[in-house]
């Protein structure tokens, strides 16, 4: 195929059928060219999952590639967010200048924004087939994209000042997993040829992002639970246990933005859990008792190891004292452990529309 050229130079005979010896081994030369600048590309992803385990950092790094190295107008990887059924923009590689003036027509940054596709019929297609799509409706899919009405109203605006011609949206999946939607574009009519180019580099980045994504949320899980447990070997000097427990609550919360905390006290005599301290909306709870290996406190108690769990409401193990109610979604429990006993466990609770503990 040779480098998708936006500029004046391009493939002027993309489609004429020639057979002609110089052609063919040009063509050849071309393909080979591909081959190595997708190898590079995925050599400097790979040499950045070793050096800095970022995903940010490999979501930029291709969708940089697909302008310096493939020569196309502009790229963007949008991650896929299923609990808000949501795509969310991550990485943006376009003339700075236009990315500007569309951020300040739009009113809101483009990086990290939300845009809701739960009723677009297009975008359910990469979602449920998996499969690509290849349009030059560009004022249309800008529509589509925002579910902002305001921006709908701006869609003509913003394709007259961007440019393009052509877009290509392609599935980031793994498996049974959608990790996110890779989009590029061209100044010029892509076709079959660029597709299966881009669909073939973007099946390799998919096992790249998957694999950072992965890197990333056991880094995010480890630094908060080692930041928890240094923050709880700080407030154990305290001699005053009803404040120690108050203590270890307020600040196991507000180092993990939660919402709201609990801690049980294990009582030998009735082989029970006891909610014995509580925050914010779990405090109506104090008193209540579990048995040990119910819920997520008695099971924590019984293996000495955390659990996290992102909706309490449909884990098959919830306690029944919680049933009627359902008062929280994303929960991390973990044991208080001291001396080798496990005297009690730190439940920290948090909604996980906003937020889930990985």
């Amino acid at each position: 195929m040779g480098k998708h050229s936006d500029g004046t130079g391009g493939r002027e005979k993309e489609n004429r059928q020639d057979t002609h010896p110089g052609i063919e081994r040009r063509n050849n030369i071309d393909r080979q060219s591909d081959k190595k600048s997708e190898l590079l590309i995925l050599q400097r992803i790979n040499n950045t999952l070793v050096n800095t385990l970022s995903l940010h950092d490999v979501l930029q790094i291709i969708t940089d590639g697909m302008i310096d190295t493939f020569g196309f107008a502009g790229s963007i990887i949008f991650t896929n967010d299923e609990r808000h059924n949501c795509l969310v923009l991550k990485a943006l590689s376009y003339n700075s200048k236009i990315i500007v003036m569309v951020e300040k027509l739009t009113g809101y940054s483009l990086k990290d924004h939300r845009f809701n596709i739960d009723k677009d019929e297009i975008y359910q297609r990469l979602y449920n087939e998996r499969q690509p799509i290849m349009t030059t409706d560009i004022t249309g899919m800008l529509a589509r994209l925002t579910g902002h009405e305001a921006t709908k109203k701006l869609a003509s605006a913003i394709t007259r000042l961007i440019k393009l011609k052509s877009v290509l949206l392609i599935p980031l999946a793994r498996k049974n997993d959608l990790l996110g939607i890779l989009v590029v574009a061209s100044r010029k009519y892509m076709n079959k040829e660029d597709l299966a180019h881009v669909q073939a580099f973007a099946d390799q980045s998919s096992i790249a992002i998957e694999r950072a994504k992965l890197i990333e949320d056991e880094r995010q899980r480890a630094m908060e639970l080692s930041a928890l447990h240094t923050t709880l070997l700080e407030v154990t000097s305290q001699t005053d246990t009803p404040q120690l427990l108050k203590t270890i609550i307020e600040k196991a919360v507000e180092l993990l933005k939660a919402d709201a905390g609990c801690i049980y006290l294990y009582d030998e005599t009735k082989d029970r859990l006891i909610l014995h301290m509580a925050s914010g909306y779990l405090e109506k709870y104090i008193n209540i008792e579990l048995e040990p290996g119910e819920g997520m406190a008695g099971k924590v108690f019984n293996s000495g190891e955390p659990l996290i769990i992102d909706d309490y409401r449909f884990w098959k193990g919830r306690a029944s004292v919680y049933e009627t109610h359902h008062p929280f979604t994303a929960v991390m429990e973990l044991p208080l452990k001291w001396h080798g006993e496990i005297p009690g466990i730190l439940a920290i609770t948090a909604d996980n529309e906003r937020r889930t503990f990985i």
